[in-house]
């Protein structure tokens, strides 16, 4: 980035000094006291802003990838109102530029990767519209279980909401085939300079940002299920990040997000078989990633209301069914699931 741009050299600097500076005082480093740091970022930014005052470079794919610079910094440090700043002022450049064309792939790709990634820590919707070119590698044809394809066909039927929700299941599944039938390679958690982790993750999360909230203090039984599914399939793919050695700081958020809608929110039973499996899968999919033993212990007791209606018979029996709805294998610790699964029959125990 450096050697193609004046004003990214800047932020070069800004970067190695800060890193520099966290080198030798790992336990005290204070961003905000960086003075080093904080001095080229300034610099740098400077002499951005002077340049967008320039109509012949104010969109420049130069001057664009030292914003992109400006981001990835932003994301590092955490500072994510200059983040969002900075994501507006690259749509801003996008389109003065009458969107990505003749832009750098690698720089349509970072870019859009950038702005999933703030969306998700702040669990708003992606800013940058245009995803066409996000593919993930060597894309199959989905084979679906034949339970997922029987509960996306009964979705389909259902009201005008459930289409969010179709599409999503179809790219998550897109995303859990792809990794199952790969994961075992040599180099397919850490290849050097592979981008495909970004191209694998940016559909996915790009749909599931961009569905619907409900906001109703009372939503029907679907809206609650929807954004049940909605924070449990993100809490997925943030798992997915952290398997791919990625930053994920969502995950917390997207863990809160799930524990407050099954302790304020009611989990009703629904008018058909499909809601109580989906929420179940929900609170099974969230039990694998960095819960408290409290939590485990609240999902199970809310798992086991939920085994009436589907006829389940214990523990095992309602992770296999899980598993046979979206599965990613890398991600199933034997110790986690089995832990959930002796909860689940200790609150079915209890109860009798």
């Amino acid at each position: 980035m450096a050697l193609c741009d004046s004003s990214a050299f800047q932020l070069c600097m800004a970067n190695a000094a800060m890193f520099l500076d966290e080198f030798h005082h790992p336990t005290t480093f204070q961003y905000e006291k960086s003075h080093e740091a904080l001095t080229y970022y300034g610099q740098g930014a400077r002499q951005v802003t002077r340049r967008l005052a320039d109509p012949d470079e104010c969109a420049s794919e130069g001057l664009i990838t030292c914003v992109l610079g400006f981001i990835c910094h932003d994301l590092y440090v955490g500072t994510l109102d200059r983040w969002a700043y900075h994501i507006h002022g690259l749509k801003r450049m996008v389109q003065i530029r009458d969107g990505f064309k003749d832009l750098n792939e690698n720089l349509q790709l970072f870019a859009s990767w950038f702005d999933l990634v703030g969306s998700a820590i702040k669990d708003t919707a992606p800013r940058l519209q245009d995803y066409s070119y996000f593919q993930v590698p060597s894309r199959e044809r989905v084979q679906k279980s034949a339970l997922l394809a029987q509960m996306i066909e009964e979705l389909g039927q259902g009201s005008d909401e459930s289409g969010e929700l179709v599409l999503a299941l179809d790219e998550v599944a897109t995303v859990c085939q792809f990794v199952n039938l790969y994961f075992r390679r040599a180099g397919f958690w850490r290849q050097e300079n592979d981008l495909s982790s970004l191209q694998v993750l940016g559909p996915a999360t790009y749909l599931l940002l961009s569905m619907s909230r409900f906001e109703s203090t009372n939503p029907s039984c679907f809206l609650f299920v929807h954004e049940m599914m909605r924070v449990a399939l993100l809490i997925l793919l943030a798992g997915l990040k952290q398997a791919y050695e990625l930053a994920a700081p969502e995950m917390d958020l997207f863990q809160s997000k799930l524990y407050a809608l099954v302790t304020t929110g009611t989990l009703q039973e629904g008018n058909f078989y499909l809601l109580p499996r989906l929420q179940i899968w929900a609170l099974v999919t969230a039990s694998l990633f960095q819960v408290s033993e409290h939590q485990i212990n609240t999902y199970a007791k809310e798992i086991h209301k939920r085994i009436p209606a589907c006829g389940f018979h214990d523990g095992a029996s309602v992770l296999k069914h899980s598993g046979n709805i979206l599965w990613i294998e890398r991600l199933a610790d034997t110790t986690v699931l089995e832990g959930l699964a002796f909860n689940i029959d200790q609150a079915q125990s209890s109860l009798v």
